[in-house]
């Protein structure tokens, strides 16, 4: 995510918009803590004794009220009721809610209801350890005075009782009251009507042993805590006013997402999800809960929130992943499961506690999950495991951060090396990363100390005539601070449409050369124009396309006469404004350089005249361009059709007949006619060999007889490019590139070398004595160091068996990658897989041959046990480096080319092939070595029945000779992300070390290998995606390649075996840009 407008705002506009912010969050402390009353209030409720002389009393056909003029016979305690004897079962405590005189309202949202009971002591009657109280509850509701009460639920529950004696327990201490805590009784989530009724009877069954044990109650005390209704007003309001805020913001994110020339980074989609996040918080369903009985809203309230704060965890995570500057993988969701995951997990975690509490009390509001040992168990066991989960999480953002500054910090002493371009891209990745690190601490911290105030605090201060309700303005003002959060960074963290230095194109644009209106009203700011006076803001590949037509005018045109000047917007000369006036107002750029570049592709087409069929006709060869040169027969004419730009040009082949070249003019005529062009449309004719530049633009490969394409190279039509086969010589490695590159050798292996294996995500050194063996079932990392001039290089193998697990394949990349890091980034990195060695890999053990094991592992007594019966096939590469592979022991196996060990239980062979070489013969004495034992040497055709029979027979297997191999030309390719996805272009034609864009991405593939080239300006996607694409490109190949091994390069250090590919490499070409060079050659 390279370019936001954090990056590109100056100190100034960051400040405005800073104390715009903070005035915003003052302003949502403010409104809580100076408009909004207490958030809640709690309402002591003592309960009515009543007296219950019916029968069936249980099934709730009658309702007690403790006032007004149907109240219940009462009793003032239990003394009464024993002296008017009256049974414990027949005692009711009523309660009404509200008080007296007052009503219950739809603002006030929720009702929680704790009780405590007022247990006197005595010595005959004593609380049992673990006492557990039996409570017989009903709920009634009503919505005025003089109807009847209607039931809305009926509960049997039990609660723990957990009392505490503050003297000791005796005779003089009886009458002392208990110290009882408060035990959750109910909740409901939605208080729609205004007047409830409780009824609660303490049924006693001794044989059950039902309230038996729990002491002499007196008294039930209960506390209802509600929701304000001046306080949800301004709640209700608040989210009223923020969910339009954040859904505008969220539009124009992603609006300047989609103008964007790329698809949206993994980054932007979580900043987009967090906004959605924020949203579904903010929609004030609420207001429905006035008028609706929805008593699922706490829930409800509860699922949002999680939502939130699980999306805003995982952003977290993703940013700091995002910043990891050289993790080629960091656009992938799934790099980052292990730091998401106990996001996840613990999100569930709570969410199924929340389930069975608040879920079971839609139906039962009297539920307590805590009134259980097996459930409050289940309960702290899920509260445990997010807690745990949350631990693990902030361990690995600890972990990513320190990683992201340790990053920084390497790469600040980087920067001044660095073109302008690169070095403001990771000043803007270090600034915004280091930006919101500060804000997300300050946001943090602010919501750690206002938790504490509230708490510590009483609910409020006094300040002058006024009073902060300090709950209130920790509710809006942390509630508010999260909105501005989530906003700051859609605004700031939106891509920007400006870009660093002279970035401007993200891929290979067709660029066209239009004729336009001489005046004023005919130049824009977005493109580049060349004024020819008998005599441009646009893109870094525009500016060089305009400079290279202006120049091939010059030369071909105006016979090198006229005097080419580059001027910039702003610093027109004066001949110019003598001719066309003074400066207009010019037009702004077009916005869509991807409907431009369509619309570029569409300008031209390519028609032959002919007349074959008895007439003369014309016929499409190509409806868009660009064209290839190829397309021109030199038997034949063409019409180029570029009646847009009111130009059609006639293109006459050396050898058309005739009747063809007399017609030609008169069938661009009649072509115009049919095409209801304009009449002031321009017929050009053109013989071969006098093309226009304004002609050849449409040609992507267009070269000119006679044309250079390197040193004393000309170039000549229909030649076909050819790759000189260059015999290997290790001496000459240094001084013969070309050698070098066809053989894939930087040197002849005589460097230093250093191996690690794969284990536990860690690099474990390999015991030096042991280097060259390998094992199928481990990853290794080979670091190889030689000199090339004064200057050290480094090569990173990244070897990978064919039985190692996905861990390990994992484990390998990412400490390859840290291992490139630590060295500054130089190293050329090779991945290779088992039996797709490059031979440099394999020549760097100092003789001796690499050994290939097929399965295990090297780790200590970590070999698995190998079969009775073995055998390794050993071959020399033409580059003299020599491989000991173990294949399956089957006589197939053989090549009467190569040299073969076989051991069995009792004896070792080692088998000679007619076409073996010598230096096959010599390697197979070190893997014999390796192996342990006596040898018998075996030549092919006088084999003992003792080999074959270890070999399961003789049977059938390659006597053929080895084909000398063939060379295929290379290919290049740029990745380009211009149309909003990855796609690959071939490079037409003879490539050249210009064709190697400094912000791209380049394949190169010489058929045994496949090279990624990183221009310093590439933009991330395509360093991401441009692997992805190289291992599709293998596996696509008709010709079957498999396992070739993809090396990864970075500009400005390019081994010989890249640089030995393009003829006259000059090591210096991009230490000034492109266009300096233009403007100093004119």
């Amino acid at each position: 995510m390279a370019g936001a407008i954090i990056e590109n705002m100056s100190t100034k506009k960051l400040v405005i918009v800073g104390v715009i912010l903070l005035l915003f969050q003052a302003l949502s402390f403010m409104v809580g803590g100076l408009i909004a009353p207490s958030p809640t209030t709690a309402v002591h409720y003592m309960a009515t004794k009543c007296v219950d002389n019916m029968k069936g009393h249980h099934e709730g056909k009658k309702w007690f009220m403790p006032w007004g003029p149907n109240h219940c016979e009462k009793i003032r305690d239990f003394e009464e009721a024993m002296i008017k004897r009256i049974e414990a079962n027949n005692i009711v405590f009523a309660v009404h809610i509200p008080m007296s005189n007052q009503e219950m309202s739809s603002w006030f949202q929720f009702i929680l209801v704790v009780l405590q009971f007022d247990i006197a002591f005595k010595m005959h009657n004593q609380i049992d350890d673990g006492a557990i109280v039996t409570i017989d509850v009903g709920l009634a509701y009503r919505d005025n005075s003089l109807s009847e009460w209607t039931e809305m639920t009926h509960s049997v529950e039990q609660r723990k009782l957990s009392c505490n004696l503050s003297t000791t327990k005796s005779t003089e201490n009886e009458g002392r009251y208990y110290e009882c805590d408060v035990l959750p009784f109910m909740e409901i989530g939605c208080v729609f009507h205004k007047y409830y009724l409780l009824n609660i009877r303490m049924p006693v069954i001794e044989r059950k042993k039902v309230n038996v044990g729990i002491g002499e109650i007196k008294d039930i005390h209960l506390v209802g805590i509600h929701q304000n209704g001046g306080f949800t007003k301004v709640w209700f309001s608040m989210k009223t006013f923020l969910t339009p805020c954040i859904l505008i913001i969220m539009i124009w994110y992603w609006r300047r997402i989609t103008m964007m020339s790329r698809p949206p980074v993994l980054l932007e989609k979580v900043i987009f999800a967090l906004g959605i996040s924020m949203t579904f918080i903010n929609i004030p369903v609420e207001w429905f809960s006035v008028g609706f009985e929805w008593t699922w809203m706490l829930l409800f309230g509860d699922i949002r929130q999680g939502i939130f704060y699980a999306m805003l965890l995982s952003f977290w995570i993703i940013f700091c992943g995002e910043h990891l500057m050289d993790q080629t993988e960091r656009n992938r969701f799934s790099m980052y499961w292990k730091q998401v995951g106990p996001i996840v997990f613990g999100s569930f975690c709570l969410f199924i506690f929340d389930m069975c509490e608040r879920g079971v009390q839609l139906t039962n509001p009297f539920y307590s999950i805590w009134a259980s040992d097996i459930w409050s168990k289940l309960a702290m066991a899920f509260i445990i495991v997010a807690g745990i989960c949350a631990c693990l999480y902030f361990l690995f953002l600890c972990f990513m951060v320190f990683q992201v500054f340790r990053n920084i910090s390497g790469k600040r002493s980087s920067l001044p090396a660095m073109t302008k371009a690169r070095c403001l891209h990771y000043e803007g990745l270090i600034f915004r990363f280091k930006f919101l690190m500060l804000v997300t601490l300050a946001c943090a911290a602010m919501t750690v100390i206002f938790f504490i105030i509230s708490q510590v605090n009483k609910s409020h201060w006094h300040w002058g005539d006024h009073t902060v309700q300090v709950n209130s303005a920790f509710f809006t003002g942390i509630y508010g601070m999260w909105n501005l959060y989530v906003f700051a960074l859609m605004f700031l963290y939106a891509p920007s449409h400006k870009r660093y230095g002279d970035e401007q194109s993200s891929g290979r644009r067709t660029i066209r050369a239009t004729e336009v209106d001489f005046k004023w009203g005919g130049f824009n700011k977005g493109d580049c124009f060349f004024i020819d006076l008998g005599k441009d803001k646009c893109n870094r590949f525009e500016k060089l396309k305009a400079s290279q037509v202006a120049i091939d005018i010059q030369d071909n045109e105006r016979n090198g006469r006229a005097n080419l000047s580059m001027v910039e917007e702003g610093l027109d000369p004066q001949e110019l404004i003598e001719v066309l006036g003074p400066v207009p107002s010019i037009a702004p750029a077009t916005p869509d350089d991807d409907q431009v570049e369509t619309g570029n592709k569409k300008k031209g087409a390519l028609y032959l005249i002919s007349d074959a069929t008895g007439s003369m006709k014309t016929s499409a060869v190509a409806e868009t361009s660009p064209f290839k040169q190829a397309m021109l027969s030199p038997d034949d004419c063409y019409i180029l059709d570029n009646g847009v730009d009111n130009n059609v040009f006639v293109w006459k082949g050396p050898n058309a007949n005739p009747s063809e070249s007399k017609a030609a003019m008169t069938a661009a005529q009649n072509f115009i006619k049919e095409k209801n062009y304009s009449n002031k449309t321009q017929i050009q004719v053109l013989p071969a060999g006098g093309e226009t530049t304004l002609f050849k633009q449409f040609f992507s490969d267009w070269k000119d007889k006679y044309q250079t394409t390197g040193p004393t190279k000309a170039y000549t039509i229909g030649r076909i490019a050819q790759v000189k086969q260059v015999p290997f010589d290790a001496s000459t490695l240094h001084s013969n590139k070309a050698m070098a590159a066809q053989h894939n050798m930087v040197d002849d292996g005589s460097g230093k070398v250093q191996i690690w294996r794969v284990g536990k995500g860690e690099r474990v050194p390999v015991e030096p004595s042991t280097y060259g063996q390998f094992y199928g079932g481990d990853c290794y990392i080979i670091l190889y160091s030689y000199k090339q001039g004064s200057k050290e290089q480094h090569i990173i193998y990244t070897w990978q068996g064919l039985k190692c697990t996905e861990d390990e394949l994992t484990a390998s990349a990412f400490l390859s990658t840290h291992l490139d890091d630590s060295m500054g980034g130089a190293p050329v990195q090779v991945r290779v897989t088992q039996g797709q060695e490059p031979p440099h890999l394999m020549s760097i053990f100092k003789g001796k041959p690499m050994i290939i094991h097929s399965g295990g592992t090297s780790r200590k007594d970590g070999q698995s046990q190998s079969g009775s019966i073995r055998l390794f096939h050993i071959r020399t590469s033409s580059a003299k480096s020599t491989r000991a592979v173990e294949v399956n022991p089957s006589a197939s196996s053989l090549n009467t080319n190569d040299v073969f060990v076989l051991k069995t239980p009792d004896s070792l062979f080692v088998w000679k092939g007619v076409g073996a070489s010598s230096d096959e013969v010599d390697s197979a004495k070190h893997v014999v070595s390796v192996l342990g034992g006596k040898s018998t040497n075996v030549d092919e055709g006088k084999e003992p029945a003792s080999f074959w029979a270890a070999l399961g027979g003789k049977i059938d297997y390659q006597i053929s000779k080895s084909l000398q191999k063939t060379v295929k030309p290379p290919r290049l390719f740029g990745c380009s992300n211009k149309t909003g996805r990855l796609v690959v272009e071939e490079v037409p034609g003879d490539f050249t070390q210009s064709d190697l864009a400094t912000d791209d991405v380049m394949l190169l593939d010489t058929w045994e290998q496949i090279f990624i080239w990183v221009g310093n300006d590439a933009n991330e996607v395509k360093k991401t995606r441009a692997p992805k694409i190289a291992k599709e490109y293998v596996d696509t190949d008709p010709s079957g390649r498999c396992g070739i091994p993809v090396t990864t390069i970075k500009q400005g250090s390019e081994p010989p075996t890249f640089t030995g590919w393009f003829q006259a490499w000059d090591e210096h070409m991009w230490d000034t840009d492109p266009m300096e060079r233009i403007r100093a050659f004119n």
